[in-house]
């Protein structure tokens, strides 16, 4: 049996009806995917400017300024070891102690070097602990801090009027703190400054390029390999 025209255009209505309904939900789809991009590309924009600012002020306030300042000491140690009792394993050996001279030398750069030093490495870390990378505070942080309150409380009873010459002043008892500054400090600064410096460079990466992209990726700027280690310095004079 025939159509008739009204059921070719009723069927024709419904058609138009499934297309209109078709293209509707492809439209709303549509917008949908493209509300929850741009709110997954806003949220790793967000957490990645955290984790940038994080790193910049780890760098600036923290490592950057531990870096400089361990980097200094020890080499100005160094130096001063050359320069004095170079041939001597410790500077002070109650078995054969240092001369008159070479203590005043000793507590000289002391109060207008090390010292000085010390106290800001143990200043900023107090101030800074709040952003040391990781979960706990290193062994060398506690290490400095304890040698430096130790070192006080030595140097706070030197006096001018001292007798030098006198074996008693020239111990290390009069001298040196009981627990000795940490050498493995700037090992562990640098290791951690250059790890540092590699996530910010990664963070800074994501940033220039689209971050669904960095998502697709996998990259973790958090999870990047360790740098190789910091070699222990080892100390050799210039030949003269």
């Amino acid at each position: 049996m025939a159509a008739t025209p009204e059921g070719s255009d009723a069927a024709e209505k419904r058609a138009a009806n499934r297309l209109a309904i078709v293209g509707l939900l492809v439209t709303v789809l549509l917008a949908f995917l493209g509300y929850l991009a741009t709110y997954v590309n806003n949220a790793a924009s967000d957490a990645r400017k955290a984790q940038i600012e994080l790193v910049n002020d780890q760098l600036e306030r923290l490592y950057g300024p531990l870096l400089a300042l361990a980097t200094s000491s020890t080499e100005t140690w160094e130096t001063f070891r050359c320069k004095f009792r170079s041939n001597t394993y410790g500077y002070f050996d109650d078995r054969a102690p240092p001369g008159r001279e070479e203590v005043e030398k000793f507590r000289l750069y002391s109060r207008t070097v090390f010292l000085p030093t010390d106290r800001a490495i143990k200043e900023i870390i107090t101030k800074n602990a709040h952003l040391i990378d990781g979960s706990s505070m290193p062994d060398s942080f506690l290490k400095l801090m304890t040698h430096t309150q130790m070192f006080e409380a030595v140097s706070s009873e030197w006096r001018a009027e001292d007798d030098l010459g006198s074996e008693d002043q020239r111990m290390a008892g009069r001298n040196v703190a009981l627990v000795g500054y940490p050498i493995e400090l700037e090992g562990d600064v640098t290791r951690t400054f250059n790890k540092l410096k590699a996530r910010q460079e990664c963070l800074l990466a994501e940033q220039r390029v689209l971050s669904l992209s960095a998502i697709v990726a996998g990259v973790d700027c958090q999870r990047l390999s360790e740098p190789e280690p910091h070699p222990q310095r080892s100390r050799e004079c210039p030949k003269r």
